[in-house]
């Protein structure tokens, strides 16, 4: 279940949140590194035995992975709380709202309005993504759907975040998060002497894989395996 997110997430007031990665781990969802062959897509959530999963493309920017695990967030909040009408459920826009409530949660609106002036300039744009630790882009969004910036302003704006580099990356940017339960696994596996052959072995995956799933720690894999590679990859569940 990830309802009980929502006091947890609401308890942070107005104040940016802390490594995503950090507080998705922290309260049960499981997050994976999508390795090379997964990146046709930029993240993806699912339900495995009733445990969350979440995985993300750890080649882009720290900023929008940390969007992306936001908005699988949303996903997986929305997943329960939507209605069993089907029909009702093919007429919602389901990435806008998972989308929708990244933003609400990464760049909390009375924040923005008393960060963000009226018209405000790229030099103001940039010192809020910072302040939120989101991409420049969408701080420049959010700050037009917040209507601290008018249309014409926001193509102006995000017309020079281009020429500054800002549409394809994030100069200057974050340092990437880094999974403590993976870490932790990684180094208790050490102490124990598991080898990644047996690690392989257990879950079905070769080392390769384990890599790209792990946030780059080859070794990290649960004690026992209680995880295969069905879990893993999220086959027994629709995305």
């Amino acid at each position: 279940m990830v309802l009980w997110l929502l006091p947890l997430i609401l308890g942070y007031g107005e104040n940016p949140l802390p490594e995503m990665t950090s507080l998705a781990e922290a309260h049960g969802i499981r997050l994976f590194s999508l390795p090379t062959v997964g990146r046709d897509v930029d993240a993806f959530s699912f339900m495995f035995d009733g445990v969350p999963y979440v995985a993300v493309d750890t080649s882009k920017t720290a900023e929008r992975v940390r969007f992306d695990i936001a908005h699988e967030i949303g996903h997986l909040m929305m997943r329960e709380m939507v209605s069993e009408d089907v029909a009702a459920a093919v007429t919602r826009d389901i990435e806008g709202e998972a989308h929708s409530f990244a933003a609400n949660l990464l760049m909390p609106k009375r924040r923005v309005l008393g960060m963000v002036p009226t018209h405000a300039s790229v030099s103001q744009i940039l010192a809020a993504k910072h302040y939120f630790k989101v991409s420049a882009m969408a701080m420049a969004r959010r700050a037009y759907e917040l209507g601290r910036l008018s249309e014409w302003e926001y193509r102006q704006v995000c017309s020079e975040l281009t020429v500054q580099g800002y549409k394809s990356g994030e100069p200057r940017d974050l340092r990437p998060e880094q999974s403590k339960v993976f870490r932790f696994v990684a180094d208790t596996n050490r102490q124990k002497g598991i080898s990644v052959s047996t690690v392989s072995e257990e879950t079905g995956l070769v080392p390769k894989e384990l890599h790209g799933l792990s946030f780059g720690n080859i070794w990290a894999v649960t004690g026992g395996s209680s995880l295969s590679q069905r879990a893993i990859l999220g086959r027994n569940e629709s995305v």
